[in-house]
């Protein structure tokens, strides 16, 4: 009888990585990346870490790395290719469906694996991709992104206004992170006001 867990790497190889291959993506184990311009896009698998012999769920995580963001952050540089916990925006897949609420599939022993996979390209082609395609949009990523992450995109769109703004609406409403925020301020040529 076959394990749940090796049937999720069974769609993933026979499913999953030709799809996206066909999309222009390569892979480095389960992690599936492609290159657009500085950036990287991720599509990574995750199993559940309770999966058993009876049964096994999977999700998957997105990701898209921003390298200027990251160096202007002073964060370490990423492997190559990053994985999906390195990325500058991240978003699990099942938040981009209608109901906007956690999802994995299932996998048991006797599962239909062909039908499971054929759902799993599906959703891949009809909510990841849309999404990858937003965060590789300057316009669109700094509305995805959190405090520290959409400045450094407001910088990078040429408006400090509204740079300046997220970080004092942040730095008002938290004391643990104000120094950081401030510092990033100075890297980013703002001047934030002293009341802060």
């Amino acid at each position: 009888m076959n394990h749940p867990s090796d049937l999720i790497d069974e769609i993933v190889k026979a499913q999953l990585k030709p799809a996206l291959k066909e999309l222009g993506f390569k892979n480095k184990s389960s992690t599936f990346f492609r290159q657009n311009g500085d950036l990287v896009e991720v599509v990574s698998p995750q199993k559940s870490s309770w999966n058993d012999a009876g049964e096994a769920k999977f999700t998957i995580n997105l990701g898209v790395y921003w390298p200027k963001v990251h160096e202007t952050l002073g964060r370490p540089t990423a492997s190559s290719p990053p994985k999906e916990y390195d990325c500058t925006l991240r978003q699990r897949i099942g938040h981009l469906f209608d109901d906007g609420k956690d999802f994995w599939w299932t996998v048991k022993p006797d599962s239909d694996i062909r039908q499971i996979g054929g759902d799993v390209v599906e959703k891949t082609r009809t909510f990841a991709l849309p999404w990858l395609a937003r965060a590789t949009k300057l316009e669109e990523a700094v509305t995805m992104a959190n405090t520290g992450e959409a400045a450094v995109f407001y910088v990078m769109k040429g408006d400090a206004v509204a740079a300046r703004e997220v970080l004092e609406k942040a730095m008002a409403k938290t004391k643990h992170a104000k120094a950081f925020l401030r510092t990033l301020a100075v890297k980013l040529g703002l001047e934030i006001s002293q009341e802060l």
